[in-house]
């Protein structure tokens, strides 16, 4: 290998190692790892699943709070308490009312919010196809995204 095809590589390989620092510093943000265990909660929700809904609300109890303040502190306790799916779907919303808000602010890469007509209750997801975590399999695609600026 020449010198300049060196220098080339080297430099092709520090960009890449700034650039995985840059993102993974982006996910290790409260916020990142707050919709990590609220996507979770949202996808098993929109299954009509309780699977790892319960790990998931533990886990995102402290984040909820770090991320959206007070406000987020009762929802995110009764969603953590919560059993049933009803119980669970209802606590996901409220917090949701708190949260969506900061998940899109943060612009999380494929994040967009959506609003469900019904329950007129908002929730985030990855992903452009609505997946309605408030009425599972029976109206999975009821949602409208929500529109942002001016």
């Amino acid at each position: 290998m020449t010198m300049d095809m060196k220098n080339v590589v080297a430099a092709v390989l520090g960009f890449a190692a700034v650039v995985t620092v840059a993102t993974l510093a982006a996910q290790d943000r409260p916020v990142d790892r707050a919709f990590a265990q609220y996507d979770r909660i949202a996808q098993a929700l929109a299954k009509d699943s309780l699977e790892g809904v319960s790990t998931a609300a533990a886990a995102l109890q402290p984040l909820a709070v770090e991320v959206g303040g007070d406000a987020a502190k009762a929802p995110a306790t009764k969603l953590a308490a919560a059993t049933s799916l009803e119980d669970v779907r209802a606590a996901f919303g409220e917090l949701s009312e708190v949260l969506v808000t900061k998940f899109l602010d943060a612009e999380l890469p494929g994040v967009v919010g959506f609003v469900c007509t019904m329950k007129k209750t908002q929730w985030a997801q990855r992903g452009e196809t609505a997946a309605n975590p408030y009425y599972g399999k029976a109206m999975a695609t009821c949602g409208v995204p929500i529109k942002r600026g001016g």
